[in-house]
């Protein structure tokens, strides 16, 4: 199993590659209007459901993906957008997977990832699963919203693989 400190410094390189990029990947502006691929426009952000076989990842990976795509792993602000994630979720039949959320406290403290017109923020919306979090043996930093507890979050190793969402943030 993978170490906290080996946790951290892929952290790092994750952030590395958010900040830096690849010359023509990231935009050096924020959207005003949602790209092609984000099917899901709710409110002021636009959504990318990555359920397809195969597209599992580790929140390291998920989280360099969304960047690749000028976004941030999904941050849920309010219940409100919870709800409205939960909703698409079930609509789409997909209660059954395992979702990243953008949120760790690889640093020590909870907070969402943040990406292009994001700002790293703490975590101030919960909507946490019975007992959680536990980060149970000392190696649960990244958080998911858990099939097994109607999707609520939980915190789980970060070299999981699972089912992801992408976030753009509109000006």
């Amino acid at each position: 199993m993978m170490g906290h400190k080996v946790e951290v410094m892929l952290f790092k390189v994750a952030v590395m590659i958010i900040l830096l990029g690849s010359p023509g990947v990231l935009a050096t502006e924020c959207s005003t209007q949602c790209p092609t691929a984000f099917t899901v426009k709710h409110l002021k952000s636009c959504y990318l459901f990555l359920y397809a076989p195969g597209t599992e990842a580790t929140w390291y990976e998920a989280n360099a993906y969304c960047a690749t795509q000028n976004a941030h792993l999904l941050t849920i602000e309010t219940s409100a957008e919870y709800y409205y994630i939960l909703g698409r979720i079930r609509a789409w039949g997909k209660t059954g997977h395992n979702v990243w959320t953008g949120n760790n406290d690889i640093s020590g403290r909870w907070q969402w990832a943040g990406g292009p017109c994001f700002d790293t923020t703490s975590m101030r919306y919960t909507h946490w699963g019975h007992g959680q979090p536990d980060n149970s043996k000392g190696r649960e930093h990244c958080i998911h919203l858990y099939s097994p507890f109607s999707l609520k979050m939980n915190d789980v190793a970060c070299y999981s693989k699972y089912n992801f969402i992408c976030e753009i943030n509109l000006k």
